[in-house]
């Protein structure tokens, strides 16, 4: 397997990816043999203590420790071998926290390289959304964008990504020049969160990564509220830029535009 693993194609890595039949069946084992083993700690509580208090408390405990374990086991057993594959692909298909990705680029960037990485999500239960964005000097480009289900996938089933849609993400020249403009402009400033109101609920955030070493630049609201607003600070029209361009939502361009 190669150390580098940012080399190889996202299809090629799903393709490598792809469990075995062995870990596939250990990952479907979990339920089946956590079950079993719950019932057998139940009999055997049972049978070792004649206080009904006991026997309830020991096999309640046991209930949730027992399944939880077994399915620890069976992921890390069923996971072991392609692990480092699993992590790359979960990155380029946003499935890390905004924190986890900070940590990433602050490692891998170059003086005067600085990343743009964006995250929300459509509440209750909505279309999650994610954007990578590159910014080498002059050049700035939408490297990768997701959308995918809110529920949460599992990667024991036969193509764990099938419900993650990787999008394209292009910027205008203009939309390039602004979110320039804004990133330098909000260098800085640190983690602050913007607190909206909206009935609908759209959180969202973006961070800005520099490669200098600086602090990075971590801003989150409700776009939901932003979009009904027409007064926007600089670290609101980045997040709502960004956000139209990775949601294809026309009406965050709109009120990143008119600010």
């Amino acid at each position: 397997m190669p150390k580098d693993l940012t080399a190889i194609a996202t299809d090629d890595l799903i393709a490598q990816a792809a469990g075995s039949r062995l870990e596939k069946a250990i990952a479907r084992s979990a339920l089946p043999v956590s079950l079993a083993l719950t019932f057998a700690a139940w009999y055997a509580v049972g049978s070792f203590f004649s206080s009904g208090v006991i026997v309830l408390g020991l096999g309640f405990l046991g209930s949730i420790v027992i399944p939880l374990a077994v399915f620890a086991a069976a992921k890390y057993l069923a996971e072991f071998r392609r692990r480092d594959l699993l992590r790359e692909l979960d990155r380029r298909f946003g499935r890390w926290s905004l924190d986890a990705y900070v940590r990433y680029y602050q490692q891998h960037l170059r003086p005067g390289q600085v990343r743009c990485i964006f995250r929300g999500s459509r509440l209750p239960g909505g279309r999650r959304y994610w954007g990578y964005l590159e910014l080498d000097g002059d050049e700035i480009r939408c490297v990768e964008a997701t959308e995918s289900a809110g529920r949460v996938y599992q990667r024991s089933g036969p193509h764990p990504w099938s419900e993650t849609e990787r999008k394209r993400c292009e910027l205008t020249p203009e939309q390039q020049a602004e979110i320039g403009k804004l990133v330098a402009s909000v260098h800085g400033v640190g983690r602050r969160r913007s607190d909206v109101q909206a009935k609908d609920g759209f959180p969202a955030a973006v961070a800005v990564i520099y490669g200098d070493d600086a602090e990075p630049t971590v801003i989150s609201s409700n776009l939901g509220g932003l979009m009904r607003q027409s007064d926007l600070d600089d670290g609101q029209r980045l997040l709502a830029l960004i956000g139209g361009v990775v949601c294809n939502e026309p009406r965050l361009l709109e009120v990143a535009s008119q600010s």
